[in-house]
């Protein structure tokens, strides 16, 4: 048997997943274990970066040469599926987190935080976003908190 190299994964999650559909569809693959792991005490210190091989340059994958044709057209239709995902992935940052992380700020930089906490609240309103009413309570309350503050100072003022 001759095994010829498709492609190289960048990742431990990526590589896992392109053998098992690989191995569900009945080609044989395989990936030879370049774990670059050492053994300083009682535990092991992986040293691949979580996962990422940027250290070792990918996790290289294999075939049996008779399934090289199907293995390939299996890896074009991972790739596009990958690719779809991506643009169908909307960040982790909504505006109604923006606006939790300027309320932590809004106690360091008070009015600036407080325009862009405002502005980011008004934006997550409009589009619809869900609020969990105590959470809301407990990570607002810093901005709250110091735009009372800071209006107080600046009435006070004249």
């Amino acid at each position: 048997m001759s095994f010829v190299q498709i492609c190289t994964c960048e990742s431990i999650l990526e590589k896992e997943m392109l053998l098992s559909k690989l191995r569900a569809a009945g080609v044989e693959a395989e990936c030879p274990n370049r774990s670059i792991s050492r053994k300083y005490t009682d535990t092991t210190v992986d040293l691949s970066f979580g996962g990422y091989s940027t250290v070792m340059g990918g996790f290289k994958i294999y075939v049996n040469e008779a399934h090289e044709e199907a293995a390939r057209d299996i890896l074009q239709k991972f790739i596009a599926d990958q690719k779809a995902s991506e643009k169908d992935f909307k960040s982790g940052r909504t505006d109604l987190s923006r606006f939790y992380l300027f309320s932590v700020f809004s106690v360091f930089i008070p009015i600036l935080s407080h325009l862009l906490g405002a502005y980011f609240l008004f934006k997550a309103v409009k589009n619809r976003e869900v609020v969990f009413n105590m959470q809301f309570f407990f990570k607002a309350f810093p901005f709250i908190f110091t735009l009372l503050i800071t209006l107080a100072i600046f009435l006070t003022s004249f």
